[in-house]
């Protein structure tokens, strides 16, 4: 009967990550034995055959949670067989804080909000990707339609002139797509005078 493991395991995350994108899982191993082994590493429905293991090795994969609040990333189990008898060694559990993030800002500005009705004004609409991703998203305002793909942290403009007949004008939309989700922001409405 083996006293010390033969197999070091480690597991380890982000302290945080979001609703909306990926985070990676590392998981690493170290062999206290002089030759090789055959080891079966398990973490959750992901699993991996290391054959004639010796040394150290990273073994890395992406997941994300849809809901937030703590999360506990359970211990990833690496399994041996040492002298006819099989061993189990069970990673640290890892605790992840989910928050909910922001895809995207949209601002609506005007080039002069004291205009008189039948005036034409530019209208500019700022879209900003929040996220470390890029976005591909669908700005609508006024009836017109614009596709842009805005990269991570970029704030994309587009413009229009409007001739005005209100004394506000709405808001502004944009609906955003990135990992087959999508979600919709919407800018304030700007009052003129």
């Amino acid at each position: 009967v083996l006293n010390k493991p033969l197999i070091k395991i480690k597991k380890s995350a982000a302290e945080k990550a979001n609703t909306v994108e990926n985070f990676t899982v590392r998981i690493n191993l170290s062999s206290q034995h002089s030759g090789p082994l055959n080891v079966r590493v398990a973490d959750g429905a992901a699993e991996w055959q290391l054959d004639g293991f010796t040394g150290e090795k990273e073994l890395v994969y992406d997941t994300m949670f849809d809901s937030v609040g703590q999360k506990i990333l359970n211990a990833s189990v690496a399994s041996y067989t040492f002298m006819n008898k099989t061993y189990n060694v069970s990673s640290n559990t890892v605790v992840v804080d989910v928050i909910e993030t922001n895809w995207a800002s949209l601002k609506k500005l005007v080039s002069n909000s004291d205009v008189k009705y039948g005036a034409e004004i530019d209208v500019t609409l700022l879209l900003k990707n929040e996220l470390g991703s890029p976005l591909a998203a669908k700005i609508t305002d006024n009836s017109k339609l614009w596709n842009v793909e805005v990269a991570a942290g970029e704030e994309k403009s587009v413009s229009y002139k409007l001739k005005i007949n209100d004394s506000q004008l709405g808001a502004a939309y944009a609906e955003l797509a990135f990992n087959g989700r999508t979600y919709n922001v919407t800018s304030e409405p700007v009052q003129l005078n």
